[in-house]
C-alpha cells in the first residue's frame, strides 16, 4: 500500500458523476481515482488537498499565489509515504517550512510544475550563482526529493539556479483527455478563437487594429478585464466552463495561442486541447512549447510580440484550407501519441518509482 498526499493550487470540486463543465483536474468523483492517478496501480491511495475559495484569506492568497490554507493539512503528512505539491509558489513555501522545521524528513517530497522559473524571472539581473546562494540560505534544498516540470526549457533553470543534478529532475510532457477532447462533426464558422489569462493579447489586438478588414472575426475568452477599447471585428467574452471552450474551439476556423516568451508552461493545456479537438493552432514560438510543436506539421509558429509576422500567419491560415486540414489531422495524431493523460500518468509513475527507489511498481500484483 502506497499513500500519497497531493497539494494542488486550485479549487477541487467533489461531484457525484463526471461533470463535463469542469476540467478533469478540478473534480473528484467518489469511488474513482483523481485525474492521471487513475493510471497508477490499484493499491495506491491518493488524498487530494485543494484550495478553498471561501477561506477568509483567499483574496490575498490568490494575489500572491501562496496558499497558507495548505498548512491545515500538515497533520496528514505523517501518515503518507509520498508528498506531491503542484503549481506555483506554494510548493516552494511548503518546502521551506518543511526544511526549517526539520519535520517529516523521511517522507519524499516531489514538486511538480511549481512555476519557480517565472517567480525568479523578475530577478533576471542577479547572477545564477548568487540566486543559488540566496535560495540555499532560505531553506535546505535536500528537503526536496525531485522536481517535475512540463516544459523542457526549465531544466537549465533548476540546474543553474537551484543546483539540482539531472537525476533529481524529470521532464514529463503534459497530457490531456483525448477521449473527451476529440474531433466532432460540427459546422465550422468563420472566426478565429483564443483563450486564457497569461497571454499576449496586446499584440493580437494590435493586429486587428491595423488589419481587421482582412481577417475573420476574432473571439477571445478570458478572465482578464475587458480592454477599454476593442478593435473592430473582435469579440471579448468572459471565461466559461470547459464544455463551452470545447464547443467554441470545434466551431472555430482555427485557434491562436499568443503565449508570452517565458519559461512558464502556461498555455500548454489550451494548445493541446485544441490540437486534440482536431484544430489547427497558431502559437508564438516561445521556450515553453518547445517539444510539443512541429512547425508547419502539427501547428504553426509565429514570432512572439511581432504583429507583422502574426498578421502574415493569421492571413495564411485564414486562406489555406488544405494547410488547416493537414495541421488538424497531424495535431490530433501527435496528441494521441505523445500527450495523452494516460501516458502522462504512466510517466509520473515511472518517476515515482525512481524517487522511492523501492519496488512499488509491482504494488498491485
Amino acid at each position: 500500500m502506497l499513500r500519497v498526499l497531493v497539494f494542488v493550487n486550485w479549487e477541487i470540486h467533489k461531484v457525484k458523476a463526471l461533470d463535463v463543465s469542469i476540467r478533469n483536474p478540478d473534480q473528484i468523483i467518489p469511488g474513482e481515482k483523481y485525474w492521471f492517478f487513475k493510471y497508477w496501480p490499484k493499491n495506491v491511495i491518493v488524498d487530494v488537498f485543494g484550495v478553498k475559495k471561501n477561506f477568509f484569506l483567499y483574496p490575498l492568497e490568490n494575489l500572491s499565489r501562496i496558499y497558507v490554507q495548505h498548512a491545515a493539512a500538515f497533520n496528514r503528512i505523517k501518515d503518507c509515504d509520498l508528498l506531491l505539491t503542484f503549481d506555483a509558489q506554494s510548493a516552494l513555501l511548503f518546502a521551506m517550512v518543511k526544511s526549517k522545521l526539520g519535520i517529516f524528513k523521511s517522507i519524499p517530497h516531489v514538486m511538480i510544475d511549481v512555476g519557480l522559473p517565472n517567480a525568479f524571472e523578475t530577478l533576471n539581473n542577479i547572477p545564477p550563482t548568487l540566486l543559488h546562494r540566496m535560495v540555499n540560505q532560505s531553506f535546505n534544498l535536500k528537503s526536496i526529493s525531485h522536481i517535475v516540470f512540463h516544459s523542457a526549457c526549465q531544466r537549465a533553470f533548476y540546474r543553474q539556479v537551484l543546483g539540482f543534478s539531472d537525476n533529481l529532475l524529470s521532464y514529463i510532457p503534459f497530457g490531456i483527455e483525448t477521449g473527451y477532447f476529440k474531433p466532432e462533426s460540427v459546422e465550422t464558422q468563420n472566426y478565429i478563437f483564443s483563450a486564457g489569462e497569461y497571454r499576449d493579447f496586446a499584440t493580437l489586438l494590435s493586429v486587428y487594429e491595423r488589419w481587421y478588414e482582412k481577417l475573420p472575426q476574432l473571439r477571445i475568452r478570458s478572465d482578464l478585464p475587458k480592454p477599454a477599447h476593442l478593435p473592430p471585428n473582435v469579440k471579448w467574452l468572459p471565461r466559461a466552463p470547459i464544455s463551452t471552450f470545447k464547443a467554441e474551439v470545434l466551431k472555430a476556423k482555427f485557434v491562436v495561442a499568443p503565449l508570452h516568451s517565458s519559461l512558464r508552461s502556461a498555455g500548454l493545456m489550451t494548445c493541446l486541447q485544441s490540437m486534440a479537438l482536431g484544430k489547427a493552432v497558431l502559437v508564438s514560438k516561445v521556450p515553453a512549447v518547445d517539444g510539443y510543436i512541429v512547425d508547419g506539421e502539427t501547428a504553426v509558429y509565429y514570432k512572439p510580440y511581432d504583429s507583422e509576422d502574426l498578421f502574415c500567419k493569421l492571413s495564411l491560415l485564414s486562406k489555406d484550407n488544405a494547410l488547416i486540414e493537414k495541421l488538424a489531422k497531424n495535431a490530433r495524431k501527435a496528441v494521441e501519441t505523445d500527450f495523452d493523460v494516460a501516458k502522462m500518468g504512466e510517466r509520473f509513475w515511472d518517476c515515482v518509482c525512481k524517487v522511492l527507489r523501492k519496488s512499488y511498481c509491482g504494488i498491485d500484483e
